[in-house]
C-alpha cells in the first residue's frame, strides 16, 4: 500500500522483473480516493521500447489530491479550513495555505464555512494556480454568523475574499492579530468589527458593500492603513476606543468617512476623502 500526499498530480515508479521480457506488465493495481474525490485514473507516463532494454516503468495519477488546504508545519492536507485549524497537530504558529477549494467539496468554487480561528494562526490565500491573473480564494459565510471569527491572540489572515456572513471578519477580547490584503465586501452588518481588541493591524484591505466598513468597539492602539473602504453607510467607527492609528485610507461613497463616539484622543492623517456628508 502507497499513501500519497499532495495537490496536484502524483507519480510512482516501478521497477519490475519478468521471465518473458518481451511481454512483462504491471497487473492488479487499485487505487482509492479520499474526501469524495472522483476515482483516479492511471496514465501511462513512460514505456520503454522496446520494453526489454529498461526495467523502468513509471505512470502518473491524474487529480484526486487529498485536499487543497495545507499546513506546512505538519505536511498535511485538509478539504476545508476549519478542518486544518481544528486538527489535533495544529499548533500556534503553524503557517496554514489554503489554495482554491476543490470543486467535488464545493462545487461553486469557494469555500463555504463560518470560520473560528480559536489557534495563533497564519492564515493564507493562494491562488497562484491560475495562469494569469489568479482568482481569489474566496471564503462564503452564508451570513450564518461571522464568516471568520478569530478567538485567539496574534492571528494573522492575509489574502482572501470573504463575503456573505454578519460580519466578515469579527473578534472579541483579542489582541495582535493582522488582516491583510483582504477583499471583505457584501457582509450583512459590516466588514471588520472588534470589541475588547486591542494593538490589532488592519492594512491593504479593500471593503466595500457593507453597512459599516470597520467598527471598533472598546478597542485601543489598533492601525488602520492603506485601506481602501467605500459604498458603505460608514468608512469606520470609533466608539468607546482610543489611541488608534487611522493612517493613508481611502474612503468613497459612504455617508459618513469617520465617526467617533465617546472617544478621547484619535489620530487622522492624510487619509483621502469623496463624497461625504457630517451627520
Amino acid at each position: 500500500t502507497i499513501s500519497l500526499d499532495g495537490y496536484g498530480d502524483a507519480y510512482i515508479a516501478f521497477r519490475y522483473v519478468s521471465n518473458d521480457q518481451l511481454y512483462a506488465y504491471i497487473d492488479d493495481i487499485s487505487i482509492t480516493g479520499e474526501t469524495g474525490a472522483p476515482p483516479a485514473e492511471w496514465t501511462e507516463l513512460y514505456d520503454p521500447e522496446p520494453p526489454y532494454e529498461s526495467l523502468d516503468m513509471a505512470f502518473a495519477i491524474e487529480g484526486a489530491p487529498r485536499g487543497t488546504v495545507y499546513n506546512v508545519n505538519t505536511n498535511k492536507w485538509f478539504t476545508t479550513i476549519q478542518d486544518a485549524i481544528d486538527d489535533s497537530e495544529t499548533r500556534d504558529g503553524h503557517t496554514i495555505i489554503a489554495y482554491l477549494p476543490m470543486p467535488e467539496v464545493f462545487p461553486s468554487g469557494k469555500y463555504e464555512e463560518n470560520i473560528n480561528i480559536h489557534k495563533s494562526i497564519i492564515l493564507i490565500a493562494n491562488a497562484t494556480e491560475a495562469p494569469t491573473l489568479p482568482p481569489s480564494v474566496i471564503i462564503d459565510g452564508g451570513q450564518a454568523g461571522p464568516t471568520v471569527t478569530i478567538s485567539a491572540d496574534n492571528v494573522v489572515i492575509d489574502g482572501f475574499e470573504i463575503i456573505n456572513g454578519t460580519y466578515g471578519i469579527y473578534s472579541d477580547g483579542t489582541s495582535g492579530s493582522s488582516i491583510t490584503n483582504c477583499i471583505i465586501h457584501d457582509n450583512l452588518n459590516g466588514g471588520i468589527k472588534l470589541e475588547n481588541s486591542n494593538g490589532n493591524t488592519i492594512a491593504g484591505c479593500n471593503i466595500y458593500g457593507e453597512g459599516t466598513g470597520v467598527h471598533l468597539v472598546g478597542s485601543d492602539g489598533n492601525a488602520l492603513y492603506d485601506n481602501e473602504i467605500g459604498e458603505v453607510t460608514t468608512g469606520v467607527i470609533l466608539e468607546n476606543s482610543v489611541l488608534n492609528y487611522i493612517h493613508d485610507n481611502v474612503f468613497g461613497d459612504y455617508s459618513t468617512g469617520v465617526w467617533c463616539l465617546s472617544n478621547d484622543i484619535q489620530t487622522t492623517s492624510t487619509s483621502t476623502y469623496s463624497a461625504n456628508r457630517v451627520p
